[in-house]
């Protein structure tokens, strides 16, 4: 069974965003990684980030990699605070994200034109 970022990873390229970088920033507990899209439509190369987020309410001392991750943020920049990673948007992972999808897949697709 594939895992929500999979899922995820899996739409954005039927949507044309290739996922063309991923950082890691151990230092903020709301972020696992952030994923850099870039477009591969019209028009091309616009950058889209993506912020894999963390439940506010673990225990971050203790947190693994992956672990708590309950949904991703769209930003039109690299996000600096968690306000940022989720300001044009965000999906839930979970029951939802299947009726969720296309709205989240929506608005990072207006990012190609703002």
């Amino acid at each position: 069974m594939k895992s929500f970022q999979q899922k995820l990873e899996d739409y954005f390229e039927v949507e044309g965003w290739e996922h063309v970088d991923t950082y890691d920033i151990d230092q903020q507990w709301w972020s696992d990684e952030i994923w850099k899209l870039k477009s591969n439509w019209p028009p091309e190369g616009i950058n889209a980030y993506i912020t894999l987020l963390v439940d506010p309410r673990c225990n971050t001392s203790h947190r693994k990699k992956g672990q708590e991750v309950w949904g991703a943020g769209i930003s039109q920049h690299p996000p600096r605070a968690r306000e940022e990673a989720e300001s044009k948007g965000v999906i839930a992972f979970g029951s939802s994200f299947k009726k969720d999808i296309g709205d989240f897949l929506e608005k990072i697709d207006a990012l190609r034109y703002l």
